[in-house]
């Protein structure tokens, strides 16, 4: 089990405002997907998580056991989270084969050596690596360093697992690989991981919801399709899918029984069942029309 739930979360860098109000709620077994374009908070949140920065305001709960609490200058340690995190950079000790690496938490646990031999060797043989494993890290390629990485990760079989944008140092190839590689190991642990990325093929292909940001606020959370057909706004439009989306200005009429619009398009008509409640009752209104190339 490991559900995470972040409220009024705010975090501050000097006067640089990082995290506005942040509320998320991440179900147990979710692969949740943090989006947006550099800058925006995504890397912050996964550290105020993890422990590894303290927000200046805000609650956080795993499973329903506070462990950030601001106002009341409480933060429980990285240690007693159960989480691991993956970084960008792999960070793997160079001078410790790649079994040590991956063993080396489970020493430090105290754990025997028949049982650390026994999960470093499921972890190895799921990430595909078993054959490396008296290696060093000079000696492997950086895809198969990243899979140590993982596998490191992984092995104490934590609730949460914490992704840093952790394919971007690889080749096109590999990082689909990976891709695939990740959505299989999602699968078979059900582990509930956060992953940070700006890639959107990488959140729309891997993950089971998405949390788009904006300049330290979320913008729309949702599932990848929805967030393809149903973005909230012109920005979650724009920022989803590649090729972007046509964005044609209009004039709509609107009446009870829904929607006219007149624009370069020709004439549209929506029904009032499709409209949200957002939408104005009557009246002339200018309208942006959004057409998927596909459309």
């Amino acid at each position: 089990m490991s559900k995470i739930e972040l409220t009024h979360i705010d975090k501050y860098y000097g006067k640089n405002h990082v995290l506005k109000d942040l509320n998320l709620t991440i179900e147990d077994g979710d692969f949740m997907t943090l989006l947006g374009p550099s800058g925006c908070g995504k890397t912050t949140t996964l550290r105020v998580v993890s422990g590894l920065e303290k927000p200046q305001n805000g609650i956080i709960l795993m499973d329903g056991k506070e462990i950030v609490n601001a106002a009341e200058a409480s933060f429980a340690p990285p240690s007693k989270r159960n989480l691991n995190l993956v970084f960008q950079s792999y960070a793997l000790w160079p001078h410790m084969t790649v079994f040590d690496n991956v063993a080396f938490g489970l020493r430090i646990r105290k754990e025997n050596n028949e049982t650390i031999a026994k999960k470093v060797a499921s972890a190895l043989d799921r990430m595909q690596i078993g054959e490396f494993a008296k290696r060093y890290p000079t000696e492997l390629s950086g895809g198969q360093q990243q899979r140590v990485a993982i596998a490191r990760a992984i092995v104490s079989e934590p609730r949460l697992l914490l992704l840093d944008e952790p394919l971007s140092n690889l080749d096109a190839k590999l990082r689909v690989d990976m891709r695939a590689e990740l959505k299989r190991l999602h699968h078979e642990t059900g582990t509930t991981i956060i992953y940070v990325t700006h890639d959107q093929v990488e959140a729309l292909t891997m993950s089971t919801r998405i949390a788009l940001y904006r300049k330290g606020e979320l913008v729309q959370v949702a599932p990848p399709l929805e967030l393809y057909d149903n973005p909230v706004n012109l920005y979650t439009a724009d920022f989803i899918g590649n090729p972007s989306i046509n964005f044609v200005k209009g004039t709509a009429q609107v009446e009870a029984g829904g929607m006219r619009v007149d624009s370069p398009l020709g004439q549209l008509g929506f029904e009032r069942g499709d409209m949200t409640e957002a939408a104005p009752q009557s009246g002339s209104v200018d309208v942006t029309i959004g057409v998927r190339p596909e459309q």
